[in-house]
This record gives structure tokens, sequence and C-alpha cells, in this order.
């Protein structure tokens, strides 16, 4: 669905339904506040599900990020949303109930020349096989997806910290701890 398309709700600042329906795009040029979903992919034996991000996107292109992501839909729900992005970007398809929900995380960023984007991520976790070749990246969205060891990406986030979507500290802590939690099993 193009930008103009895509309806989102407004939030408050406090992250309430204001009500108004906007556009996407003009949600991020006005700041105005909204809501996506975080998936965090994990198998037990190849780790955590991450995607390289496709390099014409407007927001953080070409870097890695997690499994998947995507904006709310105006009057969609949390976990309808979830399991369509999550097989949008990977073609992984899940059941609502196969999912935990794992919290919220508030983020405000601002992109050149005048994006503004705050939202209230809904974060989402699944554990479980995966059969790697079933995976596909969606092209608009995703250029590469790939498994890493939580050792490795702690390493990589470290190492190359410019080659990730820049999340705040807190959200990289509660990520790698899911992600070592999913391994343990």
């Amino acid at each position: 669905m193009a930008d103009k398309e895509e309806l989102l709700d407004v939030l408050t600042p406090a992250g309430l339904r204001s009500g108004l329906i906007r556009p996407k795009k003009q949600a991020h040029q006005e700041g105005l506040w909204h809501a996506t979903v975080h998936l965090w992919v994990c198998d037990p034996q190849l780790g955590l599900l991450c995607q390289k991000r496709a390099e014409d996107k407007q927001m953080n292109p070409g870097l890695w990020d997690f499994s998947a992501a995507g904006h709310i839909g105006a009057g969609e729900f949390l976990l309808e949303a979830a399991v369509r992005e999550l097989e949008e970007e990977t073609a992984l398809s899940v059941e609502q109930s196969e999912l935990r929900y794992l919290g919220v995380h508030v983020s405000e960023n601002h992109y050149p020349p005048n994006l503004i984007d705050r939202e209230y991520n809904q974060i989402f976790g699944y554990s479980g096989k995966i059969d790697f070749g079933t995976l596909v990246p969606q092209k608009e969205e995703v250029s590469e997806l790939r498994f890493v060891r939580p050792k490795q990406l702690l390493s990589e986030w470290q190492e190359q910290p410019n080659c990730w979507v820049s999340h705040h500290p807190n959200y990289y802590k509660k990520l790698y701890r899911f992600a070592n939690r999913c391994e343990a099993l």
C-alpha cells in the first residue's frame, strides 16, 4: 500500500487513541504520535532473525534491524497487525496465539530533511523452529534476512553500530535478553 493511502490512528502523547485518522505520510511530516508493531523472531538453534532494510527506504535505508516491524493501520488490532507484518516482510506465517506480548517502547526520531517519527512500538516475540528456506524478504521493505546468535549480535552492535538501526539502549537490552532466553530453550 502506498504511503499516501496508508491510514493511521493518531495517538495522544500518552499513547491513547485521539479519534483522529491521518495518512502515514502526514503523521511523519507533522510528528503525530502513532502505533507500530515490532516482531522479534528467534529460532533456538539459529538465533534471532534480522533483516536488512531496503536501500530505497526513506528511513534507515540499508541498515540492519530486527525480524519485522510496521505501522498499525487505522482500526487494526495489534495482533492482527503483528501477524500481517511478519508475513509480509518475511513470509513467515504464525498464529496470533503463538506471539507473546513483550511490552511497549516509546520512540521519537528525526530524519532529514523534515520527518518526525513518533511511535509507540508494541513489541511481540515469537520463538520456534524456522525453516530458513521458506523465508522470503519483501523486496520493497527488506533486502536480506539472516539469523544472528546473541553473542554475535552484541559484538556487531559494539563493533559496527552504524550498520544497525539506532534504537534506544533499553530497546537493545530487552532484545538481547529475549534472544538469550530463546537460545537457552
